[in-house]
C-alpha cells in the first residue's frame, strides 16, 4: 500500500509516435504514502515543427520550446524517477506509449513496470460519473484544474485524483474487494498487488468497523437503506397564493424565485379539478413553473384524501429533474413531510440474483463484460436504488444489462434469497407509502392492462408532457418485432458462445444426470437450424420490402411497407408463412426439450430457473412473430421497415392500431375521477379540440385552461423567412440541399455562434451534413450532425456545446426535450414545416378513416399534430427570461399558404420578417448585436 506511484502527463504534437509525433512537455508528480512528496517538469525540444492546432490545444508554442532540452537529455532525470515505481496516468497507453518511444530512440530501455491506468480505475471506482475526461473527474471531486492540457498541471491533478481513488478503496468493506480480485486479471491496470493488499488487512481486523455501514449477504455488500416511514397526521391547508407568494417559505429557499401568477392559476385550477372530480387540460408555456404548479396541489390533495396521486412523465430526464430538483424544492416549502416515490418499469431495476450467478460461475466474459461487473460490485455499495439510469456502463445499458436486469420471469417472489433486498420490489414498497408517486406514461399504461398491478391503487394522476402520450398508448397497445430480438436471445442459448452461459447450464445438466451427450448435439443442432430460419425468414421480409416500396419514411432513412397477412399474393406471401410455421414447431422442439431437461433434474439449480425464464422469453417472441405475419387485428395497421443499404435481413415489424382514443377513453379516462394533463404544446389554432380528440377525452367534456408563457417574446427572438428560398417542389432535391447548406452556413456568420438546425428528413440532414462540413474548411464553425457524428443524443449535445461557434443538425428527438439555454443556441433553423412524411402507416391508416367518415384529413389530423410538432421545435431557443435569439424558417408555405398563418398564429407575440436573404440575415444580425451589447 505504501508502494511508490510515478503520475506521467505528456503533451504531444500528434497521436501517432510511429508516425514521428514526439514529446513537448513532460510532467510527473510522485505519491507515496497518500502524499504528493515530489514534482518534475520540462518542456522538450521536439524536432519537428508543433502543429498550430497542439499549440491551440496545449498553449505550448514554438518559442517556448526553442531553448528546452531534447527528450534524450532528460531522460536520465525520468529514468529515475520511474526506478521501482509504478507508472500512472490518465489513459495510461497514450502516455506510456510516447514515453517508451522517446526512451528507446534515446537509446534506453522501456519502462516495464507495473502500469495503472486512472481512466479505467476510475470507471471502476466511480460508476455513476457523467464521464471520464480529467477535468469532469477533478470537477466531481472537487480538485482544482486551472489549466488543462498542460503537463504539470494535468499529472498533479491525475495524482490528486489516484489519492483520491486509493482513499475509496480503502473504504470499500471486504467482501467487495474480494468481489473485485476475482476481476482483476481483466483489467489493463495492475491493480492486484493493492486489492489483495488491502484484502490481507481488513482479513487482519484494519478498518474492520467500515464494513458495518453495509447490508453483508452472501458475499456482496449492498448500500444500508433506512426502509422506516414517519407518519405525519397535521392537517394541510392549501393555498396557492401563499404558498407561491413572496414572502413564501419557497422565495426564502430559492434565491432566483420570482413570483408567477400563471403558476398560482396553474395550482389553483388543478386543486380544484381534483376536489370536483373532472379531468383537466393545462397548456403551460414555457418559464410558468408548471412542474411545481402541479406538485403542490397534488401533494396537498394527497394528505387531504389519504390517496396517492400519480405523476406520470415520458422522459427519463423530467423524472430525474422532479425527483432530484422539483421534490425537495417543494419539500423545503411544504408543511409536513411529503413523501414520494419513483417507480419504472421493471427493466431498469437490478436483478440480484442474476448479478450473484454472473459472479459466483467461473464463465468466459468479455472485458467489456468485466468492467461492467466491477462498476456494479462497487455501485451496490452506493445506490440506493438499483436503477440502471445512474450507471455509466461501457457501451451503455445494452447486451450486458439485459443480462443482469430485472424481469418479470427472472423473479421467483419470496422464495428468491434476494426478496427482500430487491430493489424493484422495494421501488414497489416505496410506491405503496408514498403521497407522490412518479412514473412514466408507458408503465402508467401496463398498468391498465396487467393482471397484477404494479401501481398502487389510485384515482387521481397528472400527466405531464401530455402531447407524447397518444404516441406512447399507441406503442403500448400495439406490438413489434426486429431481426435482432431473435438473436439476442438465440445467443444466450446457443452451447457455444463466448459467454459461457450455456455451457454451465449444460454442465450443469449433465453432471445432474437429466441430458446425455445426445441431447447436447441435438441442441447445437437445433440452434442451428433456428438460426438458418430466422435468417433466411427476415432475407424474404427485407426482399419483399424493397420491391414493394420505391419510397423512403423520411424521418429515419428507412424503407416504409404497409402489408397485410390476409391480402397479400399468395406465391409472394406462402414462402413467408411457411417459414413461420416451420420456426414455430422448431421453436416448439426447442422449448419442450429444455423443459423436460430442466424437469428431470435432481437437484435445485439456480440455472435452471434462469433456463426456464429465457424459454418462455423465446417462446413469447416467436408468438409475436406469428401474430404479426400470420394474423390481422381488427382496427390495427401493419407495417415492416427495412434499411436499403443495411443488412439483407435487417426488418423489422410493426403493429399499432389506427386511433388509441377509445382504448384510452375505456381503460384509463372512464376508470379515474380526476387527471390532469398537462404540456407546453397542446393546443393547435388555439384550441386544445384536437388533443382532446385524439386521447379520447371528447366524451368527458374536460376543462381547459392555456396558461401563456411569461416570456417576452416580441422582444427576445425575430422569426426570419427569406423568401427567395425555394420550395422544396419548386427545384430538384439536390438543388434544394445545397441551397439550404448554403443558407446555414451564411447564417452561422451572422448568429456568430450556436445554432440548432432541424430537419424532418434524416436523408436531407446527411447530405447537408456533407456540403457543410466543406464549407466548415473555411468557416470557423463545427457540424454535428444526428446519425452521422458518432455518439448518443447526449453525447451530441455535450459536443455541440464544447464549440463556440457549432452547428447541431438534427431530426425526429432534437424537436424536443433538449434544453439549452442561454447563448448554448442563438440561432434555431427550422429547413421545412414538421409535417408527417406522406406514406408514414399510421397517418395514412387514420386519414382514411377520416377520409370515410366525410371528414378532412389534413385539417384535423395533418395541420394540427404539425403546429405541435413546430411549436416544440420553436420552443428549444428561448427557455429562460434572459434568452434572446433568431429563428430561420426555410419553408415559405409559413407566410405564403393559407395554412401558414395557422403556424405563426400558434407563437406568442413573435415578430415575423419576409425577406431576402441578404436583409433576414443582416437583421438578424443586428438583433443579436444588440442583445449582446445590452
Amino acid at each position: 500500500m505504501n508502494r511508490r506511484y510515478v503520475i506521467i502527463d505528456v503533451e504531444t504534437t500528434g497521436n501517432a509516435p510511429k508516425k514521428g509525433d514526439q514529446i513537448i512537455q513532460i510532467g510527473a508528480a510522485v505519491v507515496q504514502n497518500d502524499e504528493v512528496i515530489e514534482t518534475y517538469a520540462s518542456n522538450v525540444r521536439p524536432e519537428s515543427e508543433i502543429p498550430l492546432f497542439i499549440q491551440e490545444l496545449t498553449g505550448i508554442t514554438e518559442e517556448d520550446v526553442a531553448d528546452a532540452p531534447l527528450f534524450q537529455e532528460i531522460a536520465p532525470d525520468v529514468l529515475q524517477l520511474l526506478d521501482g515505481a509504478c507508472f500512472v496516468a490518465h489513459n495510461a497507453a497514450f502516455d506510456l506509449r510516447f514515453l517508451n518511444q522517446e526512451l528507446e530512440a534515446a537509446g534506453y530501455t522501456s519502462f516495464q513496470g507495473p502500469v495503472i491506468d486512472t481512466v479505467e480505475c476510475a470507471r471502476i471506482l466511480f460508476p455513476t460519473a457523467e464521464g471520464y475526461r480529467l477535468n469532469m473527474l477533478a470537477e466531481n471531486i472537487a480538485i482544482d484544474h486551472d489549466r488543462p492540457h498542460q503537463a504539470d498541471s494535468d499529472a498533479y491533478v491525475t495524482a490528486e485524483l489516484w489519492i483520491e481513488m486509493r482513499k475509496k478503496m480503502y473504504q470499500l468493506p471486504l467482501v467487495t474487494l474480494q468481489q473485485l480480485e476475482k476481476l482483476l486479471a481483466g483489467f489493463e491496470s495492475d491493480l492486484e498487488p493493492l486489492v489483495s493488499d488491502l484484502i490481507r488487512k481488513k482479513l487482519t481486523g484494519w478498518r474492520q468497523n467500515d464494513d458495518k455501514a453495509y447490508d453483508i449477504y452472501r458475499q456482496l455488500a449492498l448500500k444500508k437503506t433506512d426502509t422506516s416511514v414517519v407518519e405525519h397526521e397535521e392537517q394541510v391547508d392549501f393555498h396557492a397564493a401563499h404558498f407561491f407568494g413572496d414572502q413564501s417559505s419557497l422565495a426564502a429557499n430559492v434565491s432566483s424565485f420570482e413570483y408567477r401568477p400563471a403558476q398560482v392559476d396553474m395550482a389553483e385550477r388543478v386543486y380544484q379539478s381534483f376536489q370536483t372530480n373532472e379531468h383537466l387540460l393545462i397548456e403551460a408555456g414555457t418559464g410558468t413553473g408548471k412542474t411545481l404548479g402541479y406538485l403542490y396541489p397534488s401533494a396537498v390533495h394527497a394528505k387531504e384524501s389519504k390517496e396517492p396521486v400519480v405523476i406520470a412523465t415520458e422522459t427519463i430526464t423530467l423524472q430525474e429533474q422532479m425527483m432530484y430538483q422539483d421534490l425537495p424544492l417543494l419539500q423545503s416549502a411544504f408543511p409536513v413531510p411529503v413523501k414520494s416515490a419513483l417507480l419504472k418499469g421493471r427493466n431498469h431495476y437490478l436483478c440480484l440474483q442474476k448479478l450473484e450467478q454472473k459472479l459466483t460461475f467461473p464463465l468466459e466474459h468479455s472485458a467489456e463484460d468485466i468492467l461492467a461487473l466491477a462498476q456494479i460490485v462497487i455501485w451496490l455499495t452506493e445506490t440506493d436504488y438499483g436503477d440502471v439510469e445512474e450507471l455509466n456502463l461501457p457501451g451503455g445499458p445494452g447486451r450486458f444489462w439485459d443480462e443482469v436486469k430485472s424481469e418479470p420471469g427472472s423473479c421467483s417472489g419470496p422464495e428468491c434469497p434476494w426478496f427482500f433486498r430487491c430493489f424493484y420490489q422495494r421501488a414497489r414498497e416505496r410506491a405503496k407509502k408514498a403521497d407522490l408517486i412518479v412514473t412514466n406514461h408507458a408503465l402508467l399504461l401496463t398498468d391498465l392492462t396487467e393482471e397484477h398491478q404494479v401501481l398502487p391503487a389510485y384515482a387521481y394522476a397528472v400527466i405531464d408532457e401530455a402531447h407524447h402520450l397518444e404516441e406512447s398508448a399507441s406503442r403500448f397497445f400495439g406490438r413489434d418485432i426486429d431481426y435482432q430480438a431473435f438473436k439476442r436471445w438465440l445467443h444466450r442459448l446457443e452451447p457455444e458462445q463466448a459467454d459461457g452461459f450455456a455451457s454451465a447450464v449444460f454442465e450443469a445438466l449433465r453432471q445432474d444426470g437429466a441430458v446425455d451427450q445426445d441431447w447436447l448435439k441435438n441442441r447445437q443442432k437445433g440452434a442451428e437450424k433456428l438460426d438458418q430460419e430466422w435468417n433466411e425468414l427476415f432475407r424474404l421480409l427485407h426482399d419483399f420490402c424493397m420491391k414493394k416500396s420505391t419510397r423512403k419514411h423520411s424521418d429515419i432513412g428507412r424503407r416504409s411497407v404497409p402489408f397485410d397477412a390476409s391480402n397479400e399474393p399468395l406465391h409472394v406471401w406462402q414462402p413467408i408463412q411457411e417459414l413461420v410455421h416451420r420456426l414455430d414447431l422448431h421453436v416448439r422442439e426447442e422449448t419442450e426439450a429444455y423443459e423436460k431437461a430442466v424437469a428431470a433434474a435432481v437437484k435445485q439449480h439456480r440455472l435452471y430457473t434462469h433456463v426456464s425464464n429465457l424459454v418462455k422469453d423465446l417462446m413469447e417472441l416467436q408468438k409475436t412473430l406469428h401474430a404479426l405475419i400470420l394474423e390481422k387485428e381488427p382496427d390495427h395497421i401493419s407495417w415492416m421497415e427495412a434499411e436499403s443499404r443495411g443488412a439483407k435481413n435487417a426488418v423489422a415489424l410493426f403493429e399499432r392500431p389506427v386511433e388509441v382514443a377509445d382504448l384510452l377513453a375505456d381503460t384509463f379516462f372512464r376508470k379515474k375521477e380526476s387527471v390532469v394533463l398537462t404540456s407546453a404544446t397542446m393546443t393547435a389554432k388555439d384550441s386544445f379540440h384536437y388533443i382532446e380528440k385524439q386521447l379520447g377525452l371528447s366524451d368527458f367534456d374536460p376543462d381547459c385552461l392555456k396558461l401563456p408563457s411569461p416570456f417576452a417574446y416580441e422582444e427576445q427572438t425575430r422569426l426570419y423567412v427569406p423568401v427567395d428560398m425555394p420550395g422544396i417542389k419548386d427545384v430538384e432535391e439536390a438543388e434544394f440541399i445545397e441551397r439550404t447548406a448554403e443558407f446555414i452556413h451564411l447564417a452561422a456568420e451572422a448568429v456568430n455562434g450556436r445554432m440548432l438546425v432541424l430537419f424532418t428528413s434524416f436523408d436531407m440532414l446527411k447530405k447537408t451534413y456533407d456540403i457543410l462540413k466543406v464549407y466548415a474548411e473555411e468557416g470557423p464553425y463545427v457540424p454535428v450532425g444526428q446519425g452521422v457524428t458518432s455518439g448518443s443524443r447526449a453525447k451530441l449535445l455535450k459536443t455541440f456545446k464544447q464549440h463556440e461557434r457549432g452547428i447541431l443538425l438534427g431530426t425526429s428527438t432534437f424537436w424536443e426535450g433538449v434544453d439549452l439555454p442561454g447563448e448554448y443556441v442563438t440561432g434555431l433553423l427550422i429547413v421545412r414545416l414538421p409535417f408527417s412524411p406522406p406514406n408514414d402507416p399510421v397517418m395514412e391508416a387514420r386519414a382514411a378513416e377520416i377520409k370515410a367518415a366525410g371528414g378532412h384529413p389534413f385539417r384535423e389530423l395533418s395541420l394540427p399534430q404539425a403546429i405541435l410538432r413546430f411549436r416544440q421545435g420553436f420552443g428549444r431557443l428561448i427557455r429562460r427570461a434572459d434568452d434572446f435569439g433568431v429563428v430561420f424558417v426555410l419553408d415559405h408555405r409559413i407566410t405564403t399558404a393559407r395554412y401558414g398563418r395557422d403556424f405563426l398564429r400558434s407563437l406568442s407575440n413573435v415578430s415575423v420578417k419576409a425577406a431576402t436573404t441578404d436583409e433576414v440575415l443582416h437583421d438578424a444580425e443586428d438583433f443579436l448585436h444588440k442583445h449582446r451589447q445590452s
